[in-house]
């Protein structure tokens, strides 16, 4: 968490709550509405989104992807699965497409793992049935495309930290907040993902 230092308030105490301790300042309500605002908006970044998209419509239109689309849980499986719990996972390449598209995702990791699930699922029929021969072909490409995107995505993080870190070199006299590099990044992070909705 970032630690703000105000240069005319070091002590962080806001004036009005000095004056009087019975009144709550509206200045720091709003500072802490603001702020929980911003944790709550934690969806995924929206160029890391439509990537995530490509990676999906790629599964969807494909030879095979007919097999994929739609329920592909198993019978089988649910009678081992508890019902309530099988019902919020994607059961289909198309549970997963809603879910990109209502922004149900905080980060990309979550829309691979439900890839991964909807393709085990498949790996549950019978080895003869095309459900099954559609989903021992497809995860090779699939992971393959998962590893590229993954390496772009640090390479990108690591220039923003690096540009991050170059604005903060500023000469400490010129400074009127105190703050943790980390602390700045993740905030302009935030920052970016309420300004996209």
């Amino acid at each position: 968490m970032a630690t703000w230092v105000s240069t005319k308030n070091p002590s962080g105490v806001c004036e009005s709550k000095k004056k009087k301790e019975d009144t709550v300042c509206v200045e720091c309500k709003n500072r802490e509405k603001k702020k929980r605002k911003v944790e709550h908006v934690m969806t995924m970044d929206r160029c890391k989104k439509m990537q995530c998209w490509a990676m999906l419509k790629r599964l969807m239109v494909g030879r095979d992807a007919w097999a994929l689309q739609k329920d592909v849980l198993h019978p089988k499986i649910l009678y081992v699965l508890d019902k309530s719990e099988a019902m919020k996972k994607p059961k289909g390449l198309e549970d997963i497409e809603s879910k990109l598209k209502n922004s149900d995702y905080s980060e990309a990791y979550e829309f691979v793992d439900d890839v991964r699930l909807v393709l085990s699922y498949a790996l549950q029929y019978p080895p003869r049935s095309e459900v099954h021969r559609t989903a021992t072909r497809i995860p090779e490409g699939f992971e393959v495309n998962w590893k590229t995107m993954k390496e772009k995505w640090m390479r990108e993080e690591e220039e923003t930290n690096k540009i991050c870190k170059r604005e903060l070199h500023v000469c400490p006299n010129e400074r009127s907040q105190s703050v943790d590099h980390d602390d700045m990044c993740n905030h302009y992070n935030k920052l970016d993902h309420t300004i996209d909705k």
